[in-house]
């Protein structure tokens, strides 16, 4: 019989200690957890649009947010356009030949979301935030374990990143 496999429970120890930390970062950026998630998944996922943009087809956030966190159609679409009115993200009806461009097919959905500078600035000032965060607990850290925790997280988090989009939140 295969052993489960459990977190440390430090891990939740030091989840608990940094909820505070995470929502003050929140507040300053002024952005969601949700927004965060729209923001990254544009800058990791969409195509190359113009200079540091990215582009991705409006359907596909739509579709992936219902999927992922479990909102309603309206409730996905109310959360695109507040990024949008926001000017974080830009709602870009497309024609054939765009839509061919960036999607290599003409037909179907045209709508598409770019992220916009003011968004990918938003984007990086979470990240910086969360940077300096992290700079403040490992400031103590020896060298050789410092790398050893930083190549321990990125395994993890390529490894886990290409699992949870597939996951809904209601399997959780």
């Amino acid at each position: 019989m295969e052993e489960q496999r459990h977190l440390p429970w430090e891990v939740f120890r030091l989840a608990s200690a940094l909820l505070p930390h995470l929502d003050r970062i929140f507040e300053q950026t002024r952005l969601s957890p949700t927004d965060l998630f729209v923001l990254s998944h544009l800058k990791h996922f969409g195509r190359q649009h113009e200079g540091e943009q990215r582009i991705i087809l409006k359907n596909e956030m739509l579709d992936m947010l219902k999927r992922v966190y479990g909102y309603s159609a309206p409730g996905a679409t109310r959360i695109v356009s507040k990024l949008h009115e926001e000017g974080l993200i830009e709602i870009e009806p497309l024609t054939e030949v765009q839509k061919e461009k960036y999607f290599g097919e003409r037909t179907g959905y045209k709508h598409a979301l770019i992220l916009q500078p003011h968004g990918l600035g938003e984007l990086n000032s979470f990240n910086e935030k969360l940077n300096r965060l992290f700079e403040q607990l490992t400031a103590d850290m020896s060298g050789r374990r410092f790398t050893i925790l930083s190549g321990a997280l990125a395994f993890f988090s390529r490894h886990a990143y290409e699992r949870l989009p597939l996951m809904a939140l209601s399997n959780l």
